[in-house]
């Protein structure tokens, strides 16, 4: 598998960064043509939204979520609505996961970047970023105009997702590699611990979050970085010996439960209490949304003008919406979701570790 490399700036203030998203600009945007993507036309139309900048997704890597909204299902082919009804739809809201950890994953990004701190600036449900000050030719500047931050960098990438945002390798500074160079995954592989991706994970402050198209060379060494952060989090743990964990010390295996299991009964645990893998978070925040749909569509049918929303969680059925195969790395074999995700009652336990998982798609 080939990758080209894109020399350009990363763009933070004016725009909203978290721990595996961020804006990016290159220097000669016809390197955008090399990525082989079924997602083109989606690409180009992000391209041409804004003057080439441009949202990456980091490759192999997934942070907490700070405001995922998910889709509304589609509504019974034999529902019929009254045009008089007052019966409020349900808002899929924008549901995030423990700050700390996001936070803390954002500002590691900016750091890596040479953001010395960052302002957020928060309107509704939209926060950006409104200033950072950035080391600068030997000195700490303070920026506050959008697209004044220009901050050099440059990526590997080879593909685009669905939303059209370039599937990337993220480094900070400058590379004496020819802008446009093809690497191999060898290649790519080699200096792949200076990436951001790889740092990250490294930190215990994103999970690694793989899928087929991702190479077993690169996915190995992102795996070994998140056993580095397990391995320091068990040292943690043994230090402080059952005490509170200091608010300096961010490490995600400190606090994450997908293993462990844990109990959902409200919304809130997983959105305020605990951290879990952010693949299930997402699937988790779906199906509640579906089943305040349902109880939407079941009172317009009894031409009722009251439901009853709540954050409760329901697992019945809680596969319905999909049980794809997996990729179980040490077992080197496909099995469905259901056969490594037990739910017993309210109960959720991920029985193996995510940086042992591949998805298909």
């Amino acid at each position: 598998m080939n990758f080209t490399l894109i020399k350009g700036r990363y763009y933070v203030v004016g725009y909203s960064p978290d721990g595996d998203s961020i804006k990016f600009k290159a220097d000669n945007p016809q390197l955008w043509n090399r990525l082989d993507t079924d997602n083109r036309a989606k690409l180009d139309e992000n391209l041409a939204e804004d003057g080439g900048i441009i949202m990456l997704r980091l490759q192999g890597v997934d942070a907490f979520e700070t405001h995922y909204s998910p889709e509304t299902p589609a509504a019974p082919k034999n529902l019929k609505v009254d045009a008089r009804t007052t019966l409020k739809k349900p808002d899929a809201g924008e549901h995030k996961q423990p700050k700390r950890i996001a936070l803390e994953a954002t500002n590691a990004l900016l750091r890596m970047l040479g953001i010395e701190s960052a302002t957020w600036r928060t309107w509704g449900k939209n926060s950006w970023v409104n200033g950072i000050k950035l080391k600068r030719d030997g000195a700490v500047v303070e920026i506050k105009d959008k697209h004044a931050d220009a901050i050099p960098g440059y990526i590997v990438t080879n593909d685009a997702e669905k939303n059209g945002r370039p599937i990337a390798w993220a480094f900070p500074g400058t590379t004496r590699a020819e802008d446009g160079l093809t690497l191999t995954t060898d290649m790519l592989a080699t200096g792949l611990e200076q990436s951001a991706n790889y740092q990250l994970v490294k930190m215990g402050l994103v999970y690694p979050y793989f899928f087929m198209t991702l190479p077993a060379k690169l996915r190995s060494k992102m795996a070994d970085a998140a056993r580095i952060a397990q391995q320091e989090a068990a040292r943690q743990l043994e230090q402080f010996r059952g005490a509170p964990i200091p608010d300096t010390i961010s490490n995600l295996w400190l606090f994450d439960q997908t293993i462990n299991g844990i109990e959902i009964d409200d919304l809130k645990h997983i959105t305020e209490d605990f951290g879990i893998y952010p693949y299930l978070f997402r699937r988790i925040v779906k199906h509640w949304y579906a089943g305040q749909m349902q109880r939407y569509w079941d009172a317009l049918t009894a031409g009722s003008d009251t439901a009853l929303y709540d954050r409760h969680v329901d697992f019945t059925r809680f596969f319905d919406d999909g049980n794809p195969y997996v990729f179980v790395i040490s077992d080197q074999d496909f099995v469905r979701l259901n056969e490594i995700l037990r739910i017993e009652g309210k109960r959720l336990t991920l029985t193996k570790h995510p940086f042992d998982l591949v998805f298909l798609s």
